[in-house]
């Protein structure tokens, strides 16, 4: 189940990990937002790659937005941008000051 939580009420971030995935979000989020959210993945323990941040595990699905991921100063982590329905590479703990994100979770 998707939904834009209250942070105290979040199971963890979204791991989208197939095509039909990535287009639920899409077309979720596109009605109700028009910018980044933060999903749930992270190449912080090895540059390149990349793994759900709650399972470690290695994410096989990767819908990279164009030029991405450009591997900035301390983007660690994983967004969605909104306007393309794809994947960016963002900081984790600090908002992008090219745009406004927040985080989508899911839970089971």
């Amino acid at each position: 189940m998707l939904r834009l939580p209250v942070k105290s009420i979040c199971a963890y971030f979204i791991e989208i990990d197939h095509q039909a995935e990535n287009d639920e979000v899409a077309e979720l989020v596109w009605r109700q937002y028009n910018y980044a959210v933060r999903i749930g993945g992270t190449d912080t323990f090895k540059e390149g790659y990349w793994e759900f941040e709650r399972t470690g595990q290695s994410m096989k699905y990767l819908n990279w937005c164009f030029g991405e991921p450009t591997n900035y100063v301390d983007e660690y982590c994983l967004g969605y941008l909104l306007s393309k329905s794809c994947m960016v590479d963002l900081e984790c703990y600090n908002i992008n000051k090219d745009y406004y994100f927040q985080y989508l979770c899911e839970s089971n």
